[in-house]
């Protein structure tokens, strides 16, 4: 079993690159750009980064950047990707702490062609300026009553663990323990849920 780290915050550009195409064909960023992977970050923020102004707020250059293309390179693929990441260029219902909701994008800004990355407005973007995502779960819908600003204060209930994990584990030990016909029921709860 592979396991695939979310760098604790984020997803892994791993985990994203394992979504496959619609067709169900593997991924492959070089069909879209040419040396893409083997690139290195230099070629990466090429194709994906953008500029934007001082105060954060909006694009101002596409420089090479191709954002429908990029775009699509997310959204002709598993339609699962869409909704568990926000992937860039992608918008979502948001809010800074204090304000009304809003509409946010995530863009890629290449820090070397304008404004620093970071959050304001209308924009949030990874200080790397490339590939990286975020969670698209959980993220508060508008300013919730004031109680955007500490996670810790959100109506969200933040599971800790699955249910599935808890039942693969019960599986686990009645393997390690002989009783095998008890292992496969477990699994199989896990195979008929939807």
């Amino acid at each position: 079993m592979r396991l695939i780290a979310s760098n604790c915050i984020v997803p892994s550009t791993t985990l994203v690159d394992m979504y496959e195409n619609l067709d169900g064909s593997p991924f492959n960023w070089d069909d879209l750009f040419p040396g893409f992977n083997s690139g290195g970050p230099e070629l990466r923020r090429k194709y994906m980064s953008v500029a934007i102004d001082q105060g954060s707020t909006k694009v101002t250059d596409l420089l090479e950047c191709d954002t429908t293309k990029v775009m699509d390179a997310y959204r002709l693929r598993d339609p699962r990707l869409c909704q568990n990441v926000i992937t860039p260029y992608s918008h979502y219902l948001g809010t800074d702490a204090g304000s009304n909701p809003m509409d946010k994008q995530f863009v890629l800004a290449d820090p070397t062609k304008g404004g620093a990355p970071m959050e304001a407005m209308a924009f949030i973007r990874n200080s790397e300026g490339w590939n990286s995502y975020f969670w698209r779960k959980w993220i508060p819908t508008g300013n919730l009553d004031g109680y955007w600003g500490e996670y810790n204060r959100t109506p969200y209930e933040f599971p800790l663990i699955r249910l599935g994990d808890v039942i693969l584990m019960l599986a686990e030990a009645y393997n390690e323990s002989g009783a095998v016909e008890k292992a496969v029921a477990e699994v199989n709860k896990i195979r008929e849920r939807v």
